[in-house]
């Protein structure tokens, strides 16, 4: 077996690459015209998608394939050639299969990259038990690798778009994004290859941040991670929310009445309030960028961009007050009221006389 290098293909991630193959792939199948130039381009997605090497992106790929050859099966029952089209369809499978298999033969094997997904899966859902109202846009990484992820390599989203929203936005936000999936996905049997090429990017963002929300939403910088990753990112985001409203207007028009509507919200509203019933375990309260963690009296913590939350948190013994990021400046507005120690990292070390009521302060120098 030959193992190469995993092409980003303009992305910063290669899942993401794969994930807007798996996408695009379900509408170049059935083309009455041209038949020839869609299975052409469909042969150079997959291609692409064994470029990436990613292991989702294989696994979506195949269920899509799965579930086009079922639909087709069912709706070519009553045409002649369906016994040699299905034929066709099948050694064109097996072949490709093999292919993908002998490619990624290295990649299939467990490692940490999947066994450690369900910990950090786990991680999001007891941040979002713990802080219904949400983390914080970009936060909840920082604060899963600094208190509930020991010994994994520190993250910087849950490994999944949809525990990534449910964690930094919070319920509002979650019940909405669920509700909006489940009545897209209502209408996928209207609309099968639009209805494939969502669920596809549904399903990729099961097991990856293929909406990578500080990136997608950081105007200024993209994330750090270059321009042509945010437009594509962005390009697939929109490609998502336009197949989902094309989706769900078809269920609209279908059925016309607003019971299913109701019972999708309802549905979404309870996957969510039963989120909320997962043990938190050691993870903390997020207050105005600040974690609060154990019983009073607390330790507050500050700290530079120097350090990291997870590093400071190591330091901190029994309850603790600390912001999740660096702070530049001394924050005068706190409560310090259950405070009966001030901890200073780094620069923050210079704000010593600062501190006011008596409060014993520790300086912790680079």
């Amino acid at each position: 077996m030959i193992e190469l290098s995993r092409y980003p293909l303009g992305f910063h991630n290669p899942n993401h690459a794969a994930a807007l193959a798996c996408a695009v792939l379900p509408l170049c199948w059935g083309w009455r015209r041209c038949a020839w130039l869609g299975n052409l381009l469909a042969g150079g997605l997959l291609a692409l998608l064994l470029l990436t090497q990613s292991r989702t992106g294989l696994l979506v790929a195949g269920l899509e394939v799965v579930a086009w050859w079922w639909g087709s099966r069912r709706g070519a029952a009553r045409s002649a050639s369906a016994p040699s089209r299905r034929r066709w369809l099948w050694i064109v499978s097996l072949a490709l299969s093999g292919v993908a298999l002998w490619w990624m033969g290295p990649r299939l094997a467990l490692d940490g990259s999947i066994l450690n997904r369900p910990k950090i899966w786990l991680a999001g859902l007891q941040l979002f038990a713990a802080n219904p109202r949400g983390v914080g846009l970009g936060n909840s990484g920082t604060l899963a690798s600094a208190f509930l992820l020991d010994g994994i390599p520190e993250v910087r989203t849950m490994i999944s778009a949809h525990i990534t929203l449910l964690a930094e936005f919070g319920w509002i936000v979650g019940w909405a994004w669920l509700a909006f999936i489940g009545l897209a996905l209502c209408g996928v049997r209207e609309c099968p290859r639009i209805g494939l090429a969502f669920t596809g990017l549904v399903l990729s963002g099961c097991s990856s941040t293929v909406f990578d929300w500080p990136v997608l939403f950081d105007f200024a910088e993209q994330g750090g991670l270059g321009m042509m990753n945010w437009v594509l990112s962005w390009g697939m985001f929109l490609m998502f929310v336009g197949f989902g409203v094309w989706l769900i207007a078809g269920v609209v028009r279908r059925t016309r009445r607003v019971l299913p509507t109701i019972a999708m919200l309802a549905l979404a509203g309870v996957t969510v309030l039963g989120l909320r019933l997962v043990p938190i375990g050691n993870a903390p309260q997020v207050c105005d960028g600040y974690v609060v963690c154990g019983e009073s009296p607390r330790t507050l913590a500050l700290y530079d961009a120097t350090w990291k939350l997870k590093t400071v948190a190591r330091r901190v013994t029994g309850g603790a007050v600390m912001p999740v990021r660096g702070v530049l400046r001394f924050p005068f507005d706190l409560d310090l009221r259950g405070v009966d120690r001030v901890l200073l990292f780094g620069t923050c070390r210079e704000w010593a006389h600062l501190v006011k009521g008596g409060v014993p302060v520790s300086c912790v120098g680079n």
